[in-house]
C-alpha cells in the first residue's frame, strides 16, 4: 500500500455509537478525518451539539473518500452491502485505498465492490460496547480489535493500533461468529442479566438504590474474572455447594418468577462444571436441577 500507515487519514461512514465513538478516538490519536458521514438527522443534531467537528456531514461525497486513506464502514450490518456499492461507485478506482467495516459477524467479503476496483478491504471489529454519547467511553484504549480481510489491509490495522497501543489479532471469516457469540454472551447478556436481577428486587428499593446496589457486586466480579478467570471469580452458592440454598432459589422462582426457572438451571450447570465441589455435592445439586427443570428430557 503506498501510504503512511502510522498516520493515515480517515472517512467514516455511519456516526452511530461505534462510528462517533471511534472517530472521536482516532482524532485524539492525532489522526486525521476527512469525514464522518451520518445521514440521521436526529444523530447529527446530537453530534453537532456536542461537538465541534468540521468533518460531520450529511453528505456522502466522492471528494471526502478521494482524500481518505482509509474508509471505514460503520453503519448497521444489513446496509452494509447497500452502502458499499453506492460509496464504491463515487470513485472510478480505490486503488492504494483500505475500505473496512466494522460488523462483528459479516466477512470483509461483502465489500467486493471496493476490492474490484482495486482496494484492500477488511473486517475490523472492536470488542467493545460503544456508549451513546462518544464522551461516555471508557478505556477505549484498551479495547481489542478483531482482524480478518486482505493481507495488505489488516497489516495497515496491525500497524495503527500498534501506534495507539489497543491490541489486534487476525482471524479467519470461519471464526467471526464465535469470537461475536462470546461478545454477546458476555456483554449484551450481562445486560438481560441485570435486567432481571432488578426484577427480582421488584419495589424494595427505588431505581438508582438498585443500581447502586448492583454496581459493586458487577465490578467485583468482572474484576476478579479479568485477573483470575471464571473459575477463581465464581463465588456463591453453587461453589459452595450449597443445594438448600439453591434448592430455597428454585422454589422462589418457580412460585414468583417461573419464567426464570429454566434460566438460572442452565445456567447453574454451566457454574457447576467450574466448580470444585465434591462429587456428592455436584450429584445432589444436579437432582434438584432435574426435579425443578421445565426442559423436556433429550
Amino acid at each position: 500500500m503506498k501510504m503512511n500507515p502510522t498516520m493515515p487519514v480517515f472517512s467514516i461512514i455511519g456516526a452511530g455509537r461505534s462510528g462517533a465513538g471511534l472517530a472521536r478516538y482516532f482524532v485524539e490519536q492525532g489522526f486525521e478525518i476527512t469525514a464522518l458521514v451520518e445521514k440521521n438527522s436526529e444523530r447529527f443534531r446530537y453530534l453537532s451539539g456536542r461537538f465541534n467537528w468540521r468533518f460531520l456531514t450529511r453528505q456522502l461525497t466522492s471528494d471526502k473518500m478521494a482524500a481518505a486513506h482509509i474508509v471505514l464502514l460503520t453503519v448497521q450490518d444489513d446496509l452494509i452491502a447497500e452502502t458499499a456499492e453506492q460509496t464504491a461507485r463515487l470513485l472510478p478506482a480505490w486503488i492504494n485505498k483500505v475500505v473496512a467495516h466494522t460488523s462483528g459477524t459479516l466477512p470483509c467479503e461483502v465489500l467486493k465492490p471496493f476490492r474490484r476496483k482495486g482496494a484492500a478491504v477488511a473486517s475490523v471489529h472492536p470488542v467493545y460496547a460503544f456508549a451513546l454519547n462518544p464522551e461516555d467511553n471508557r478505556q477505549i484504549e484498551n479495547v481489542w480489535f478483531d482482524l480478518e480481510g486482505d493481507s495488505p489491509a489488516v497489516t495497515v490495522f496491525e500497524q495503527i493500533f500498534r501506534s495507539t497501543g489497543n491490541p489486534a489479532f487476525r482471524i479467519g471469516p470461519e471464526q467471526k461468529e464465535a469470537v461475536h457469540l462470546a461478545s454477546v454472551f458476555s456483554a449484551n447478556f450481562l445486560v438481560a442479566l441485570a435486567e432481571m436481577s432488578r426484577d427480582l428486587l421488584g419495589n424494595i428499593l427505588p431505581e438508582n438504590q438498585e443500581k447502586q446496589l448492583l454496581h459493586p457486586l458487577l465490578t467485583a466480579v468482572i474484576e476478579q474474572i479479568s485477573l483470575h478467570g471464571a473459575a477463581d471469580g465464581l463465588t456463591g452458592p453453587i461453589q459452595r455447594g450449597d443445594a438448600k440454598t439453591v434448592q430455597a432459589h428454585l422454589k422462589f422462582l418457580k412460585n414468583y418468577h417461573p419464567e426464570m426457572l429454566d434460566i438460572y438451571i442452565e445456567l447453574s450447570e454451566k457454574l457447576l462444571s467450574l466448580s470444585g465441589v465434591s462429587s456428592k455435592s455436584r450429584s445432589a445439586l444436579q437432582q434438584i436441577f432435574k426435579q425443578f427443570s421445565n426442559r423436556s428430557p433429550e
